[in-house]
């Protein structure tokens, strides 16, 4: 690990000529008197030695009790404050936030504090209002946060405020993780989302954006270290970009906030609305007393009741079917079992456009529960009504498109190299930082992060995408039928494969046929089998291959070159 270094301007740290103290501001350091911990944020450039002293701007010095010969973020290191008490001083690379309440926070209203954010040369400092956030998740001790920050002229007024890589708004979530043990599902998850979807009317609004960005940020709460976090965007209409209320319902944005017939799409019940709800629904945009909720309940409707001859010619009007593509791959790929009826959103652009889906509330995937518990199989495939419905009826080639998405990405966002690579970067991230010891040491009750977790996580995407390798493609009807014809399995090696594949087995002999299909069952190569059972691969683009000799068929993930 690179040893931390910080006395650097990102840091804003200065150390004068005969001196040898760190000098921080107050936004990029906080203490936690009852853990005994000062906690500075800094970067991992600079240029010179430790120091013996850390001055905290309005915060006293600690002297270290023996002077390290190198700083790291994974460790802490024992000083003194003026009083002679002897603390524990931490340095961190992530964002560094502290919020200080006026009163207790709760989940009904939000109270009044003050927040600053310190991280490199940023800093960030305002009034706020505050409050709990979440239904299942309050019965944990670890809370997440909504935040509003406001003017400082009128703090009855609300005023955006922006983050490194981050949009600029009031409104903003601060999510405690706290029931995934390795703290970086939900990271992960929001990041890939919005790696691998673009929204349907990117080229009317260029600036719109599919999902919320995130970030890892340690956080203090009324003087006490609180632990790891993810800093979020709202997905909203301002995310979306969707068009504004205009004399009449334009935009249109739904979030789904439990699971009920409505939120499956399995029809309308009769139940009139109550403010901004209904049925399980949550409507964001447009305002409460502007929308027009026949809207939500006439495409419910439609999946529901529509006869087949209806929903198939109407589907793609109604859906945005790349978008519903993605979606099914992307829930399914990370097996988000809590978002397609719930933790969802259902959102139009405008009112001629087709509706879309947007994900929220990422912690239940990678073999994690939504209560922290792990999924006992890595099988199954995650639908609701709509899903459903554009499954069994694929109207406009639906199949054929989520199978064709699906060799597209099996070889780049999904493959499980990938997906891995991901996952343990993050965990690299909090490991190197620092924080993840910080975070067992301020929840050591909880589930915390551990090797065994990190070896199951990657065991779990090796098992999952195994399964919708055999499954995703089996949907569409020329794949099936390849399929039906070919009783018996045959051992496909490499796999994945690069340049050549090797085929052993009964049936295999030397001069015996072979036929390759891709994943939408579209002939892509045949011939005279080798005598070495050797396949050449040629200009094929990465994905799912079958291949089959005689009544055998074998499945194969192909690199691409």
């Amino acid at each position: 690990m690179k040893p931390l270094l910080f006395l650097c301007f990102l840091a804003l740290a200065v150390q004068l000529p005969g001196q040898d103290t760190l000098r921080v501001p107050p936004t990029h350091a906080a203490y936690d008197s009852t853990l005994k911990l000062l906690l500075v944020q800094s970067s991992e450039t600079g240029g010179a030695p430790p120091v013996s002293d850390v001055v905290v701007a309005a915060g006293g010095r600690f002297t270290y009790v023996v002077p390290p010969i190198a700083l790291r973020f994974d460790s802490s290191y024992a000083a003194v404050t003026g009083s002679l008490d002897t603390v524990a001083v931490a340095f961190t690379p992530l964002p560094l936030i502290r919020i200080d309440s006026a009163e207790g926070i709760n989940r009904d209203d939000r109270v009044a504090g003050h927040f600053t954010y310190g991280y490199g040369a940023e800093s960030r400092t305002s009034p706020l209002g505050v409050r709990h956030r979440g239904n299942f998740s309050l019965r944990y001790p670890k809370k997440s946060l909504d935040l509003e920050f406001r003017d400082p002229a009128d703090p009855e007024e609300s005023a955006d405020l922006a983050f490194p890589g981050m949009r600029e708004d009031d409104d903003w979530v601060l999510d405690a993780i706290y029931n995934e043990p390795s703290r970086v599902n939900a990271y992960v998850a929001h990041k890939l989302w919005l790696d691998l979807h673009v929204l349907p009317h990117a080229a009317e609004e260029p600036e719109a954006k599919s999902g919320a960005d995130v970030a890892f940020v340690e956080l203090f709460l009324n003087g006490h270290y609180h632990g790891l976090y993810l800093l979020s965007e709202q997905v909203d209409r301002k995310q979306l970009k969707l068009k504004k209320y205009k004399d009449a319902v334009r935009g249109e944005l739904y979030k789904s906030e439990d699971h009920t017939p409505a939120t499956r799409f399995h029809g309308v019940p009769g139940s009139s609305p109550e403010g901004d709800d209904w049925a399980g629904w949550e409507v964001k945009h447009p305002d409460e007393d502007e929308v027009d909720w026949d809207k939500l309940r006439d495409i419910i409707r439609f999946v529901a009741d529509s006869s087949d001859a209806v929903f198939m010619e109407n589907a793609a009007m109604r859906f945005d079917l790349d978008n519903v593509v993605d979606y099914l791959l992307y829930v399914n790929g990370l097996f988000l079992t809590d978002n397609v009826t719930k933790n969802t959103f259902l959102a139009r652009y405008d009112s001629l456009t087709p509706y879309f889906f947007a994900p929220w509330d990422l912690d239940g995937g990678l073999g994690n529960a939504y209560d922290a518990t792990r999924r006992e199989s890595a099988t199954g495939w995650i639908t609701n009504g709509a899903f459903e419905r554009l499954n069994n009826l694929s109207p406009d080639n639906f199949n054929d498109r989520l199978c064709d998405r699906y060799e597209e990405l099996r070889a780049g966002l999904l493959d499980p190299d990938s997906l891995r690579a991901r996952v343990n970067t993050a965990m690299d991230q909090l490991t190197t930082s620092g924080a993840y010891r910080r975070e067992a040491g301020r929840w050591p009750d909880l589930l915390n992060y551990s090797d065994e977790q990190r070896t199951f996580t990657n065991s779990f995407i090796t098992d999952r995408m195994a399964y919708l390798d055999n499954y995703v493609c089996s949907i569409t009807t020329p794949t099936v039928n390849v399929l039906a014809e070919a009783a018996e399995p045959l051992r496909v090696f490499p796999n994945p494969a690069h340049g050549h594949l090797q085929v052993t087995g009964a049936d295999t002999d030397d001069g015996s046929p072979y036929t390759l299909y891709s994943a939408a069952g579209r002939l892509v190569g045949h011939g005279p089998l080798p005598r070495d059972g050797r396949i050449t691969l040629q200009d094929l683009p990465g994905g799912l291959y079958f291949v089959r000799v005689g009544g055998r068929i074998g499945r194969v993930v192909v690199r691409a070159r």
